[in-house]
């Protein structure tokens, strides 16, 4: 009843809800002081504050009421939690530089005194979590290990166990340039915890996607459009090997952009699982175009009609007689209406009069190649 009471007691007094205004000399946790002493020294400090209505200062007496009560016990239970508790409040109440260090020292001396107590493995896990948060991941790992071996059914064995899941979980995503021509691209994948990533290249005609979604970009895809995406046969299918991330930590490894590919608008797909399954995988999908037309737009303020430029991308060289065609997106549930489509001039020059408040698509073609903006 004892410890319930009290556990209410600091459960208000440690509340981030003690909104009151403050007196000038309110009372404060220090980082340096006593609050990560080991137990004798926490029990022994004498507090001298003239704000004895803190909060901050009653949960301070109420942890050290509650030690030095269970101090007595027979059974180190209630002991050794309320003082892993106590260094838990330290760390979300003092202040000060040396917060983080004096925690870190304070939950080893813990672990060094009450490694054989299953609480102990709480105590590892709060340890591991500050080490994660440092990207210390090698150290965090062996350490949440340690806790979940020691004790794996206890409360604290369990958050190791998830710690430890968390630290070796697989993940690996895409980006890439939007354009593929020369000089080809690299494919940047950005991974841990895999040694291995496939991809898929899937074609797409962005109009007929523009005409079957009207109140979205054809690059952006919903759930079920992903899914579709994924269940179409992929023009090209390859896997790269990563060097491994033996440290748990992220990094970055770039891959050539496959140059046998037709111009046309596709879908880049990546998983770490050759399945491309969407349980325990990240699948990543990326719009790309490949084509040797570059489209510059020149936009004058106030204006709504569209100039640009289509030029050839290697070259810069203007390109005559290309069509572009432009839609105007009506509403979420219209779609896009079509404009009058227009030809580039000798200079590559196009102007298309656009409609006042509405988003508009180009999509400039000369022969097989084509590029949207």
């Amino acid at each position: 009843l004892y410890d319930f009471v009290d556990a209410n007691a600091l459960e208000f007094y440690t509340s981030g809800e003690q909104a009151a205004a403050k007196p000038a000399d309110a009372f404060e946790l220090p980082a340096t002081g006593p609050i990560f002493d080991p137990l004798d020294a926490f029990l022994a400090w004498k507090i001298e504050t003239a704000d004895p209505q803190s909060p901050t200062f009653k949960a301070v007496k109420l942890y050290q009421e509650l030690l030095g009560f269970h101090q007595k016990a027979e059974n180190a239970d209630a002991l050794v939690d309320w003082n892993l508790d106590r260094l838990r409040f330290g760390h979300n109440k003092a202040f000060g530089e040396e917060k983080a260090a004096r925690y870190k020292a304070a939950l080893e001396r813990f672990v060094d005194r009450w490694g054989d107590h299953e609480i102990s493995a709480r105590a590892r896990h709060a340890w591991a979590t500050i080490l994660r948060e440092e990207g210390k991941l090698v150290e965090a790992h062996k350490l949440a290990q340690q806790g979940w071996q020691a004790f794996p059914q206890s409360p604290g064995g369990l958050l190791c166990y998830n710690l430890i899941e968390q630290i070796e979980a697989p993940s690996a995503t895409i980006s890439t340039e939007r354009v593929w021509n020369r000089p080809w691209p690299t494919i940047d994948v950005t991974y841990r915890n895999v040694t291995k990533v496939h991809f898929r290249l899937v074609a797409r005609e962005f109009e007929k996607e523009l005409a079957a979604s009207p109140g979205r970009h054809p690059d952006e895809l919903d759930n079920d459009q992903r899914k579709a995406v994924l269940a179409a046969r992929a023009t090209l299918a390859w896997s790269a090997d990563l060097p491994a991330t033996d440290d748990y930590q992220t990094r970055v490894e770039e891959l050539p952009a496959p140059q046998d590919v037709k111009p046309g608008y596709y879908y880049l797909i990546a998983s770490h699982d050759p399945s491309f399954d969407d349980s325990d995988n990240v699948v990543s999908y990326t719009p790309v175009w490949v084509s040797n037309l570059a489209l510059v737009m020149r936009t004058r303020s106030g204006s709504v009609v569209f100039e640009g430029f289509v030029l050839d991308a290697e070259t810069g060289e203007p390109i005559q007689g290309a069509e572009v065609r432009a839609w105007a997106q009506q509403s979420w549930r219209q779609g896009y209406l079509p404009l009058k489509p227009v030809k580039t001039d000798a200079n590559g020059l196009f102007r298309i009069q656009g409609r006042s408040r509405h988003t508009h698509i180009l999509v400039a073609q000369q022969e097989e190649q084509q590029l949207a903006t």
